[in-house]
């Protein structure tokens, strides 16, 4: 446990024996879902596995009891500021590391580097296969780089960390969306950025999630903000996940605190993994219960998802 808070940085946890035993003892907090056999002293050799579940169960709960505590420190903190270039989450330049024998990559590299230096950068511009220049002129700066790590990890790397597929297809449907919705847009403002990980806007309600998007809809003086996290949802294993449950909590515990009237706060998820394949999750939930707790799927809901976010905005 000391290594566990360690490697964390959590030096301000202090950890005692006693205490740790005082929390195991206490059943009411877990459920251990293991056959009643395994737990039984026939075999010393489940001693280990017994330590494993134990150090499992600690882990847990230290790490949600310092998030709770650093969320209630943080809370009465928030404060309204504005948004300006020396943000952390604005990118002054990207830096590729290519394999030397790449010379038709490390060719349209330069190629892009003299478009985007003569200020001429307009249009999607094409790497490779599965690796891209994107242009989004709602994005509050250009290019975005899109690439799939499988296919060049050994051939190229890239700070900052590139778009992976399903923040690509948000950024290109959001494209899509806005061009065909000028009259929609003629007396509103739509601005997108990317949320850095650990240096951009993050929520400790929620696990210390770091939204991968900041969706602005700006109707007069009313901004409408959006944190929106394209992801994969094998590894979640229900709607009461706190990264879900955002949509609740940035509305109870966090706009209050904001004391401005103009400002509105959302979160969604949207999942690249299809509805079919969540059926590790109890009861199987319907797609509206996942659209009612701001889960859209990217695939089976394409063509309407994005309205959907715009909708929620009112």
């Amino acid at each position: 446990m000391q290594k566990f808070k360690n490697e964390r940085s959590w030096y301000n946890v202090n950890l005692s024996i006693e205490a740790l035993k005082d929390i195991l003892l206490d059943q009411e907090w877990y459920t251990l879902q293991i056959p009643s056999s395994e737990l039984e002293l026939t075999d010393y050799g489940r001693v280990k596995l017994w330590h494993e579940l134990a150090t499992s169960l600690l882990k847990s709960f230290v790490e949600k009891l310092y998030n709770y505590q650093k969320n209630k420190f943080y809370s009465d903190k928030i404060e309204v500021a504005i948004l300006d270039s020396t943000n952390p989450n604005f990118e002054d330049e990207y830096n590729f590391l290519v394999k030397k024998t790449e010379d038709r990559i490390i060719s349209k590299l330069r190629e892009l580097k003299e478009i985007v230096r003569k200020n001429e950068f307009k249009k999607n511009f094409k790497i490779d296969n599965d690796f891209e220049a994107l242009y989004a002129g709602l994005h509050l700066y250009q290019p975005l780089i899109y690439i799939d790590k499988c296919r060049y990890e050994e051939i190229v790397k890239l700070q900052p960390v590139p778009l992976n597929k399903g923040e690509r297809d948000l950024v290109e449907d959001l494209k899509r969306y806005f061009g065909n919705n000028a009259e929609l847009f003629e007396d509103k403002q739509l601005y997108l950025l990317r949320n850095m990980s650990k240096k951009g806007i993050g929520f400790f309600e929620a696990n210390n999630f770091f939204p991968d998007f900041i969706l602005w809809l700006v109707i007069g003086k009313k901004q409408y903000v959006s944190f929106i996290d394209p992801k994969g949802l094998r590894q979640i294993q229900g709607l009461t996940d706190p990264k879900i449950q955002l949509h609740k909590s940035i509305k109870t515990s966090i706009q209050p605190k904001l004391n401005d009237p103009d400002i509105e706060l959302n979160s969604f998820i949207i999942s690249n993994t299809p509805y079919n394949q969540l059926t590790h999750w109890k009861g199987q939930e319907s797609m509206e219960d996942f659209n009612s707790n701001h889960v859209l799927f990217q695939k089976e809901q394409r063509p309407f998802y994005i309205q959907y976010i715009i909708d929620k905005q009112f």
